[in-house]
């Protein structure tokens, strides 16, 4: 229900309020100390952020990092050390919370929606980023443009260009940081598949231009067990 209704105020108040607000303009030579990253929506995009997350932390390691996030997702970046704090985007007291801080850098990370861009505005950053797929790109200072051609580990990463060129992903870094006594309950719940390694595979998706085909999920489990994964 709170989905729908966040979804309902973004179709039937988002465009009015874009056309309220004047474009930012970007205040130039700006310290950057203070840093919120704004991601509503599910746990996927989520872990598929943590690359430009660590790719932030390492341009800029002396920053403040928070995180605005849904109650769905907002686990997700509480195993992941390089954020300081994490506030909820569908919590009231958290956005107004959010409203009146200052920060010296807003990202929003939300592909179509245009709520997380008005919540940008709001904030009044003196640098804000965020991608140009429809009107929302009229709220930041530096609009990206999006593509769902593209891996969107490398579409978050292009976020970060106007501030330090290209993101870094490593793909040897650990994305999430695992608390040891989730571990051992994993490990007790996994004991009968005995020392194997095991691949999880989630053969979803919650629009149709981000499925991927049952035909091609089987194909790769097949392919995966040939090479003696579980």
């Amino acid at each position: 229900m709170k989905i729908k209704l966040l979804k309902f105020f973004d179709l039937f108040i988002g465009l009015p309020a874009i056309r309220l607000f004047a474009s930012p303009k970007k205040k130039p030579n700006q310290v950057i100390s203070k840093i919120l990253i704004i991601r509503p929506g599910g746990i996927g995009d989520a872990v598929l952020l943590i690359p430009l997350i660590q790719s932030i932390k390492k341009n800029f390691p002396k920053a403040t990092l928070s995180f605005l996030a849904e109650t769905r997702n907002a686990a997700v970046f509480r195993l992941c050390p390089e954020i300081d704090a994490v506030l909820h985007y569908d919590r009231l007291t958290e956005l107004i919370t959010a409203l009146r801080s200052s920060y010296d850098l807003v990202i929003d990370t939300e592909q179509w929606h245009r709520l997380s861009a008005i919540v940008t505005r709001l904030i009044g950053a003196p640098l804000s980023i965020g991608y140009a797929t429809n009107e929302r790109k009229k709220l930041f200072t530096d609009p990206i443009t999006y593509s769902q051609d593209d891996y969107e580990v490398m579409s978050f990463l292009n976020l970060i260009a106007p501030i330090a060129g290209d993101g870094i992903f490593d793909d040897k870094l650990p994305l999430l940081t695992i608390p040891e006594s989730c571990s051992h309950t994993i490990k007790h719940h996994l004991r009968g598949f005995g020392n194997r390694n095991i691949i999880a595979i989630f053969p979803g998706g919650s629009i149709d231009e981000r499925k991927w085909g049952g035909d091609r999920f089987h194909q790769t489990a097949k392919l995966l067990s040939g090479k003696g994964y579980s």
